[in-house]
């Protein structure tokens, strides 16, 4: 036991030699804003050559609450919990319905951040979340006796609560305070799975953050 702890010890002091870790781990705690590019990817299980069909984008807005801890020069842990609306808007040519399909969400990120260290390179991010539907609604107009009114609403009302997924964008400090961001989020759970439907979320967002404190 004592080798280990001399082996571990050894090794913090080569890293703090190499790589310059401070003996002191930053941690920050940010507001953040999302400007949100949604859609949401259709498939069929039973059709598995036709692949994904993408609907229409809606533009959202999010508000999320973040802390990131500093673990070495390079490299920094994210806990983030977002506010965000995630949805798609779809268009039937044949009956000329027009509807949109929004879910509100509480998302939660576990994100690993890879430190460039240079002025003008942006940071690299990526890791898992965890979504939670808050709400969910269809705002449309279907003409009279159209076939889709039965259909959206049996299919897009019947989701599951909880989603997972990746997230990985790119992040860049302007100053000791804001940074701005692109990044990408996607399910790898579907949202809604039947026989011959299911439905994932994609979001494309802009995020604007404040550093509200350093701990």
């Amino acid at each position: 036991m004592r080798k280990i702890y001399f082996l571990a010890g050894v090794f913090i002091l080569f890293l703090r030699s190499h790589l310059g870790l401070s003996a002191q781990i930053s941690t920050f705690v940010g507001v953040e804003a999302k400007f949100n590019n949604s859609t949401q990817l259709f498939y069929n299980p039973q059709k598995p050559l036709e692949g994904l069909y993408q609907a229409g984008n809606i533009q959202t807005f999010g508000i999320g609450f973040w802390g990131e801890k500093q673990i070495f020069p390079f490299l920094s842990g994210i806990a983030r919990i977002s506010f965000l609306r995630k949805g798609s808007f779809d268009y039937d040519i044949l009956t000329k319905d027009v509807f949109e399909n929004k879910y509100d969400y509480l998302d939660v990120d576990f994100i690993w951040c890879l430190k460039t260290r240079r002025r003008f390179i942006p940071n690299i991010y990526g890791g898992l979340h965890s979504g939670f539907v808050l709400n969910q609604k269809i705002v449309g107009e279907f003409h009279p006796n159209s076939a889709n009114i039965e259909y959206v609403i049996n299919e897009f009302t019947n989701f599951n609560r909880m989603s997972t997924g990746w997230v990985m964008g790119l992040k860049y400090a302007l100053n000791n305070k804001f940074q701005v961001g692109m990044e990408m989020r996607r399910d790898l759970s579907p949202v809604i799975s039947t026989f011959e439907f299911q439905m994932y979320n994609r979001v494309i967002s802009l995020n604007i953050s404040y550093i509200l404190m350093q701990l």
